[in-house]
């Protein structure tokens, strides 16, 4: 037994010396270095993965100028964002605040991304178990979702998008108004279905009815010339989400439902349908 036992440590203790930051520094690979940092739980990390982000972005300097980036990088670079979030939710939220004050926008799309993914990890309890993970989320959330909503205020479509993604991970009802509002402002059909995303992962949101009424105002615009998939869908999300609040006689959603019909046309088959049930149900 004393021998296993001995066994066991010398198997242990290496793989342990493992997990620093400087042990993980001399992988190769990219995303390796940043699984690797994933196991060190100290802030520390939190800064070393924005490194990491950085230098994944590098071999396309120009492009990531232009917000450009290939489908591969911009996974990379999001994955350590999201690891840099698990961090937070084991130590501390302000490492990714720190970077969020930085005007450089792709570190602040690290840090918002980091955020949400922190408020994501602390909801499932997969940082220190369900009751610390519940009360430290509470305590999180205002302050939070206060630096993203910040964020909101400029014209950046991949920081609003993130910035969404981390309004609407709170999940607390309080903040449909606020989403509704940032929806019918914009003129972007991909920044609209990401709040609208954020809208719908609110809970309650049927307490919420008379606040999502603005939406309508969406579909009285018209489609523009050269529509996009998403121009498509936001009108039909919109409809599929009125339809379970309006009632017979609701006359005020009539227009809004007969335009979003007459902008999607023939366009989609399944988007026209929301819409038509929309109209159907007044």
């Amino acid at each position: 037994m004393r021998a296993l036992a001995l066994l066991m440590v010398l198997c242990v203790c290496p793989a342990a010396m493992a997990k620093s930051i400087g042990a993980c520094q001399k992988e190769k690979k990219l995303r390796s270095r940043a699984g690797c940092l994933l196991d060190v739980v100290q802030p520390g990390a939190i800064p070393a993965l924005h490194k990491v982000a950085q230098e994944m972005l590098k071999k396309d300097t120009i492009r990531v100028r232009e917000g450009k980036v290939g489908i591969g990088a911009r996974q990379d670079f999001f994955y350590a964002a999201e690891n840099a979030g698990v961090i937070a939710a084991k130590t501390s939220e302000k490492g990714l605040y720190k970077l969020l004050g930085k005007k450089d926008r792709w570190t602040q799309l690290f840090a918002l991304r980091g955020l949400s993914h922190m408020l994501s990890i602390l909801r499932m309890g997969y940082a220190k178990g369900r009751e610390p993970d519940e009360k430290r989320r509470a305590e999180l959330k205002d302050p939070v979702v206060r630096k993203c909503l910040a964020k909101v205020r400029g014209k950046d479509e991949m920081i609003l998008e993130e910035a969404a993604k981390c309004i609407g991970e709170t999940r607390d009802n309080k903040h449909a108004k606020k989403l509704v509002q940032l929806i019918v402002r914009s003129r972007s059909s991909e920044v609209q279905s990401a709040f609208f995303q954020a809208l719908k992962n609110l809970s309650r949101l049927s307490q919420q009815a008379k606040e999502l009424r603005p939406l309508l105002k969406v579909l009285l615009r018209p489609m523009p010339k050269k529509w996009s998939t998403r121009d498509v869908w936001i009108r039909a999300d919109i409809c599929g989400l009125m339809a379970r609040y309006v009632n017979h006689g609701d006359t005020w959603a009539q227009k809004p439902a007969e335009k979003a019909i007459e902008a999607i046309g023939a366009k989609n088959s399944q988007a026209l349908r929301k819409c038509k049930r929309l109209l159907n149900r007044i």
